[in-house]
């Protein structure tokens, strides 16, 4: 499933990716406000999340979700060069987090590229998809994405922060 993943994030095959991901249901009784603001409100939220550098989950609905990652996967700038390489879509790694049990634990396809959102100066994002085993197969449960920039605000290197710290160079294994 990881390489599934990879690889329609690399070909920019949102409708792949659509298809691994998990909806998901956040009783808000049980989370933290502050990780899922939208809890405030006070009631159960059901969508797709997305998580920025400062880790707030934001649940989105199927449709705006689909809009979300066909917007960012159309928008890469591959034109774009910088310290860490040009823009193209590339696949930086899997990290692992979590306890050796398979509920608990689950991978992060870590990523990075170039985007040019509505005309914009290219910038250089970096996220993550984190796989989950639900319902007896691998899903990706949270999309983590934010700017480099945002992600340089809470860590010294985000490079090697993200993917919980811990991930294994695309293709070492």
């Amino acid at each position: 499933m990881v390489g599934e993943a990879a690889t329609a994030l690399v070909e920019g095959d949102a409708e792949t990716l659509l298809s691994l991901h998990r909806p998901d249901v956040f009783v808000c009784s049980e989370v933290e406000v502050e990780i899922v603001p939208a809890c405030a409100e006070g009631r159960d939220l059901r969508g797709q999340p997305i998580a920025s550098a400062a880790f707030g989950i934001e649940v989105l609905s199927p449709s705006r979700y689909r809009r979300q990652l066909v917007e960012v996967l159309s928008a890469i700038d591959p034109s774009f060069e910088d310290d860490h390489g040009d823009g193209r879509m590339s696949v930086l790694g899997v990290g692992t987090c979590g306890p050796a049990e398979l509920a608990g634990r689950s991978y992060h396809l870590g990523y990075t590229a170039a985007v040019s959102e509505a005309g914009a100066p290219a910038e250089r994002v970096l996220g993550s998809f984190e796989l989950v085993h639900r319902e007896g197969r691998w899903w990706i449960g949270l999309w983590f994405l934010d700017t480099l920039a945002a992600w340089e605000d809470v860590s010294e290197d985000p490079f090697t922060s993200i993917a919980c710290g811990n991930m294994e160079p695309w293709g070492s294994t």
